[in-house]
């Protein structure tokens, strides 16, 4: 005697009611444009000088992190 049971069937109700194509599309669109948009801030910031950034209020740990940032991570021409 075999015996089946159904309970993946929950799972997939569970993604029917989740967000749409469109949605997914604009969440991962607008993803993509604030990485872009820290890329270059990021950039910008490691261009400043140790003072500039104090006045900016980062702290001492915070411009050392800003320092070692890879400003060019992921960055997509």
């Amino acid at each position: 005697m075999a015996v089946t049971t159904f309970d993946h069937i929950g799972k997939i109700e569970d993604k029917v009611s989740g967000k749409g194509f469109a949605r997914r599309l604009l969440d991962r669109y607008i993803d993509a444009q604030m990485k872009k948009a820290q890329l270059r801030v990021n950039a910008y910031l490691q261009n400043l000088d140790d003072k500039a950034l104090t006045d900016l209020g980062y702290t001492p740990a915070d411009i050392r992190n800003i320092r070692q940032a890879d400003s060019t991570m992921g960055l997509i021409i």
